[in-house]
């Protein structure tokens, strides 16, 4: 009988030791799942933000392809809106940095503005001509410096090349929604 309780005990520790071991297995089973599925959602979010980019710059594309003159291009451009509560703008400028739309800048239109820097010092302005010049599109992403904020806010363009012109049509959207999805399905799944 003596051999049998140690054996019951022995096979005991190894059942509990077993099932400690497949608790921290699953557990980092679920971890490596629920940060792969983070990272599913966050790759979506941003193939759905690149994609209405594209189409808002198809948009305004097809005006400088259908206009005839400069001015009626620029104004209708200068007018055209969107987002939730039509707060986003389309900025044009040419190949040489010459600005001839920007209506949430306008002191900035008629002229060359290649010195224009993000929050973090970067010159996005030279990366959009240089990149267009190079492929005709892209995107680019930067912190833009808020006016009256302390915060910056990370934003997506996607800029097309019009070789007729030399006008390249940029359209921008704040991406940093996507990282406060992510954290509050983090949240939520905690």
């Amino acid at each position: 009988m003596g051999i049998s309780k140690e054996l019951n005990v022995i096979i005991m520790l190894c059942m509990i030791t077993g099932g400690i071991v497949c608790i921290g297995v699953s557990i980092g089973s679920l971890k490596n799942f629920h940060e792969k599925d983070m990272q599913y959602i966050q790759t979506q979010l941003m193939e759905e933000r690149m994609t209405q980019l594209k189409q808002l710059v198809a948009n305004a594309y097809s005006v400088l392809e259908t206009s005839n003159f400069y001015e009626n291009a620029q104004k209708t451009i200068n007018d055209m809106r969107f987002g939730d509560h039509a707060q986003h703008r389309f900025f044009v400028l040419d190949l040489d940095g010459l600005f001839y739309v920007y209506p949430e800048k306008p002191e900035v239109v008629g002229k060359v503005k290649m010195d224009l820097v993000d929050a973090e010092g970067k010159h996005y302005i030279k990366e959009i001509l240089s990149s267009a010049q190079k492929h005709g599109q892209g995107f680019i992403q930067y912190k833009e410096n808020i006016e009256k904020s302390s915060n910056n806010l990370l934003k997506l363009v996607h800029f097309k090349l019009y070789k007729k012109w030399n006008w390249i049509v940029c359209a921008g959207i704040y991406i940093d929604d996507i990282e406060r999805v992510i954290v509050q399905k983090q949240m939520d799944m905690t």
